[in-house]
Formats: C-alpha cells, structure tokens, sequence
C-alpha cells in the first residue's frame, strides 16, 4: 500500500519510514496511484506548508500522464542524496525534457529547503519553472539570511532577475485584527 503525499510526510518525519521509502510513496503518483479524498482541482494548502517539496512532486506528478516506471525519477532523487553533480546530471538526461523539467522544480525545492546551494544553482543554471511557492520560499529563506551560499545563488539567479526579492516589511509581521478591527486601514462593521 502506498501513502498519499501528505501521510508520507508525516511517517517519514515521525521516522517510521525512510527518506527513500518517502520518495517512493511519492513517485507512485506517477505511475497512476491515487488514494480516496485526492483532489487534483484545488491547492492542497495543508502539504504545501507542512511539504513544500512534497507539494512541488504533487504539482507536476498529477499533471503529467502516467509513467509504466518511476525508476527514473528515483535515481534522480537518490543522485541528489549523494550531492554529486555530475551523477544528477546524467540521471536527469535520462528523462525526456518535460520530465526533467518537473524534476529540476522539485530539486530546487529540496536544495533550498536543504541549504545545497551547489545543487541549487545547477537547477537554476539547467532552468526549471518558478512556481510562486517556490519564490514565495525563496523570499523568506532570504530574509531570514540562513545561509550565505544559497542566499548568493537566490540572488544572482535568473529567478531574481524576473522576481526580486521583496524584503520583509513590518506590515507582515502586525496581526491582521490590526487592518480589519475598528480603526484598521479595512475597518470592518460587524
């Protein structure tokens, strides 16, 4: 039996499968596994806060027609767990573009959230779509300065050239009651 994206999420951090078992439960969408309750219309908001990596495998495994063998794809993603590039790189030239594309969107989710910024800029430098999860990631990693090496690739990558980094402003850290309760810029009657 395979987990939906979420409960995968959830066993692995909980340590009761592993990293690649998660990958597998994962890449079994491709291959035309669905559970009862999946809903492909509509962002699941709850994967993409707890997972966002996971939700990036999400986006473009139920976009994409189903695959006899998701062999490919779990090479990709064991390659990445070695950090070497030139190993990635070969196993992505096993997909066709298309695949390879939705797997480089789904890297650079990981080596962001992983802080392999070598693996990061390979990604931007072999191109991959910027979804708003993932520049909206990209923002606040950046403003909480974790990491200078992946702060520098952020920054001097092509998605900043399109998409610059909005800094954090004091406005998103008042509560919202603050622009809706009496007084608020959008003072609502109740």
């Amino acid at each position: 039996m395979t987990l939906c994206f979420l409960e995968a999420f959830r066993q692995k951090k909980a340590g009761v499968i592993t990293e690649e078992e998660y990958i597998n439960h994962l890449l079994a969408h491709c291959e035309g596994v669905e559970h009862e309750g999946d809903d492909w219309q509509n962002t699941d908001y709850e994967l993409l806060k707890a997972d966002p990596f996971g939700y990036s495998v999400q986006l473009w495994a139920l976009k994409m027609e189903s695959i006899k063998d998701a062999k490919p794809f779990k090479e990709v993603f064991a390659a990445y767990r070695t950090g070497d590039i030139p190993e990635i790189k070969a196993k992505l030239d096993k997909l066709n573009e298309e695949h390879a594309g939705y797997a480089r969107e789904s890297l650079a989710m990981l080596a962001l959230q992983d802080r392999r910024s070598k693996v990061l800029k390979f990604c931007f430098d072999e191109g991959f779509t910027f979804h708003g999860f993932f520049i909206d990631a990209s923002n606040e990693f950046q403003n909480a300065n974790n990491d200078p090496d992946t702060f520098k690739v952020l920054e001097e990558s092509k998605m900043r050239e399109l998409y610059p980094r909005c800094p954090p402003s004091v406005e998103d850290n008042k509560p919202p009651e603050k622009d809706f309760d009496e007084g608020g810029d959008y003072e609502v009657s109740w």
